[in-house]
């Protein structure tokens, strides 16, 4: 009884979880790296790639996790309709 409540639960909140760290990945590229600088001294640079690899990580960081609350939802519901 518990069992199937905590897994819809989880495959939902991982789902939106997932959601937002997309959302504040976006945020944080338009915020902090934006657009890259045309000639750029080698500080400005490194400064872009750190905060464009953060948000880089955000964003892969926010796939994995929306895909594995669409997955677990899916596993959900097969093995629901099979018993």
């Amino acid at each position: 009884m518990y069992d199937g409540a905590a897994m819809r639960v989880t495959g939902h909140a991982v789902f939106c979880i997932g959601t937002l760290l997309l959302v504040v990945g976006f945020v944080y590229d338009v915020t902090f790296a934006g657009i890259p600088y045309q000639d750029s001294t080698p500080a400005m640079q490194q400064r872009y790639d750190s905060h464009s690899g953060i948000a880089i990580a955000l964003y892969a960081i926010g796939a994995v996790a929306m895909l594995s609350g669409l997955m677990i939802e899916a596993f959900r519901r097969m093995r629901g309709r099979r018993g």
